[in-house]
């Protein structure tokens, strides 16, 4: 594993503090991260209301179960088509995983589909965020999940294996893959940064030291794109800053109330102040009053639908650079109850939007009109249909139960 622990800034000849000062005056995190002054073609394409900081959306192109369906099925059209929608709602980035199972199988078409779908979001003036390791889902991963394309049983698989990701002795791919991006892509100004790995958790030992390793591969032959790590907490951060991060992440999915966003806040203020890095929210979704719905209990009421106009003002006023999950109308990557899920997101494919008001909110303007349709997407009808029959039945339990 050689030149792993390789320190950071010295690829360029100044140290790890004065790196972070350098990133700051080229502009990396301000207007020049969205707007193209790093090199885009598309710089006026974006609305002068969104080019002072990161207003982005999570995207996986519609009928993706999963990250490796992105690169396997990929649709130029498609992206072209979707990836324009998020400019009607003024944003100005995107943030999206890369496969490395998809890339050890052919590499030369990966590299080649990387370079179309940057070249796509340039032309729209949207700047990628690109994850290369996606660590999470609630299924293993094996042939079958990966090309599991059933909106009621495929899901996000975890990236890589367990297998894999477990065994430091099986690391060298990993290696090889980090090493191929960081030499093709680490200063490609259509990208905006690139998040090494989502969402590991220090507690688990192997996925930290695995977040650690890649890291600092990554940092070995850096270019001039910040790095950062998809966190789940703000003070998870703590663990990367003095291993080559640039950018802070956290994902506040699901917040109990505004005074829950002002306490994150603050929280955030701090660790900014503390370490000297800028921050990004790379995933939220919206206030859940009746649980957050992650320790396998069905979000209360209408929690589990898409409500963005819940935060999106608290984002805005607060200047946040952000990204909400998910772009395009589709099922959760999460299931409770076998195959019972939750919507999120905003597009259907023809472009309408499920909710207006969230799109107003997202876009922070109230002048915007859409075609609005609240039904689940088409393709993944048979989710909502599962979903219904579950609610029926919980509520004629509770109706039962108070009876």
């Amino acid at each position: 594993m050689e030149n792993v622990s390789k320190p950071i800034g010295t690829d360029i000849g100044i140290n790890p503090i004065d790196r972070r000062r350098f990133i700051r005056t080229c502009g990396l995190f301000g207007a020049a991260a969205v707007t193209g002054l790093a090199g885009s073609t598309a710089a006026a394409a974006g609305s002068s209301a969104n080019s002072d900081y990161v207003r982005g959306a999570c995207f996986v192109p519609t009928r993706r179960m999963n990250t490796y369906q992105v690169w396997w099925r990929f649709d130029e059209d498609q992206l072209d088509t979707q990836i324009g929608y998020a400019t009607r709602i003024h944003l100005n980035a995107l943030r999206m995983w890369l496969s490395p199972e998809r890339w050890w199988e052919t590499p030369d078409e990966v590299e080649d589909q990387v370079n179309r779908l940057l070249t796509i979001a340039d032309r729209h003036g949207i700047r990628i965020l690109l994850c290369l390791f996606k660590n999470c889902g609630p299924v293993e991963q094996t042939p079958e999940t990966l090309r599991d394309e059933s909106p009621v049983t495929g899901y996000e698989v975890y990236s890589p294996a367990r297998e894999i990701l477990n065994n430091p002795e099986a690391w060298g791919g990993c290696y090889e893959y980090v090493d191929w991006f960081m030499d093709r892509f680490g200063s490609d100004p259509r990208l905006l940064g690139i998040e090494i790995i989502n969402e590991p958790r220090p507690g688990m030992k192997t996925e930290h030291d695995f977040a650690l390793a890649m890291l600092h591969r990554a940092v070995a032959s850096r270019g001039d794109r910040p790095l950062s790590i998809g966190c789940i907490a703000l003070n998870d951060n703590l663990h990367y800053v003095d291993h080559g991060i640039d950018v802070l992440q956290s994902h506040p999915n699901f917040l109990h109330s505004v005074k829950h966003f002002r306490q994150y806040n603050e929280k955030r203020k701090r660790l900014e102040a503390k370490t000297g890095l800028p921050y990004w929210a790379t995933e939220w979704q919206r206030i859940r009053t009746g649980g957050l719905g992650w320790d396998g209990v069905f979000p209360k009421g209408d929690d589990w639908k898409p409500d963005y106009a819940s935060l999106a003002p608290l984002f805005h006023r607060n200047r946040i650079g952000n990204f909400f999950w998910s772009l395009m109308l589709r099922p959760s990557y999460l299931k409770v109850h076998e195959t019972v899920r939750w919507m999120n997101g905003v597009f259907h494919e023809d472009g309408a939007v499920y909710s207006l008001a969230d799109a107003r909110a997202i876009a922070n303007d109230d002048s915007l009109v859409f075609p609005e349709r609240r039904t689940w997407p088409d393709w993944a009808s048979e989710v909502g249909t599962r979903l219904q029959k579950f609610l029926d039945e919980r509520d004629q339990g509770a109706s039962e139960r108070s009876g």
